[in-house]
């Protein structure tokens, strides 16, 4: 599955990939009071990039308790087919709340074959995490910081590198780094990450507090085309307003 080209805007949490059960029929109030119980089908192959996700808002936008403002989610809650291989790059995240994913798996699920690259992203209050399943049920959550989660919930099979990380917490930062930095890489070699003080730092050319800006880089931005690839960091502007000329907005 291939997710590109695409602006995702003014919600309270950007994109889920989750193979998770369905408990709510059509009509039904939801919150787990429902009477179905429906299998989704297995997820892999997910190939997300080149896209903006902007007014991602906790505080703007209803919808989600305690983890809104969030980038990605990523989860399961099923014995079998869990969700792998999964590459997320060359996107450009703007979040206000919880910050750039949230992973929510039951061990001893484990989610095979995770990249994160290449992407322009600001980091949130938690950066990358693991959350607590509920129930008093931990997950793949724990103390560690974003190195400890990965391990837990991808093992050693994850690659998070070559990122601009923008430094908008509205708190302050929690235990462990919130997200993997050289030396703290876990089982890989190398884990380097791009760190700006705050979006100014990053040299958009019109970055308009993060709501319907011009996300090219400036020729003077220390992003432009230090990617693994050469390109730009971040979503490609020019090839996303391609593709959504026609689009009605």
């Amino acid at each position: 599955m291939v997710f590109r080209y695409n602006v995702v805007r003014h919600t309270v949490n950007a994109i889920g990939i989750a193979a998770t059960k369905a408990t709510t029929c059509v009509g039904e109030n939801g919150n787990g009071t429902g009477s179905c119980n429906f299998l989704s089908g297995p997820i892999y192959n997910v190939y997300i990039h080149d896209n903006v996700l902007e007014d991602i808002s906790e505080p703007t936008y209803d919808g989600s308790c305690c983890t809104g403002g969030t980038l990605w989610g990523i989860g399961t809650d099923q014995s079998s087919n869990w969700p792998h291989d999964i590459t997320i790059e060359h996107n450009t995240g703007i979040p206000v709340g919880s910050g750039i994913a949230n992973v929510l798996a039951t061990p001893p699920q484990v989610i095979n074959n995770f990249v994160f690259r290449n992407n322009l992203v600001g980091s949130g209050d938690y950066g990358f995490r693991g959350i607590p399943i509920g129930g008093g049920n931990k997950g793949c959550a724990g103390p560690g910081g974003a190195v400890a989660a990965l391990d837990r919930c991808f093992d050693n099979t994850w690659a998070f590198s070559n990122n601009a990380i923008v430094q908008n917490s509205r708190k302050p930062t929690p235990g462990g780094d919130p997200y993997p930095k050289t030396p703290h890489c876990g089982t890989l070699k190398s884990c380097s990450q791009f760190f700006a003080k705050n979006w100014k730092a990053v040299g958009f050319v019109n970055f308009n507090e993060g709501n319907g800006g011009d996300y090219h880089l400036q020729s003077a931005s220390p992003y432009r085309k230090a990617g693994t690839d050469g390109k730009d960091i971040g979503a490609n502007i020019d090839a996303l307003n391609a593709a959504i000329a026609d689009v009605a907005r």
